[in-house]
């Protein structure tokens, strides 16, 4: 149904999508941000290994 929304109404298109967010800058994570997307660092480092990036400190 979104995408219908979406396809009649272009504006809308990005409303369910939302915004990408940097959360993790220079090795450390921002913990405000982390915060108001209700995530937490265990989150964070799990889903870095999943896209192959080992440490935080190797985000730039």
């Amino acid at each position: 149904m979104l995408d219908w929304v979406g396809y009649l109404f272009p504006r809308f298109r990005k409303a369910p999508e939302g915004e990408p967010r940097v959360i993790v800058r220079n090795g450390e994570s921002l913990e405000g941000i982390l915060r108001r997307d209700r995530m937490n660092r265990d989150e964070v480092e799990s889903e870095m290994r999943l896209a192959g990036i080992g440490r935080m400190d190797d985000v730039a």
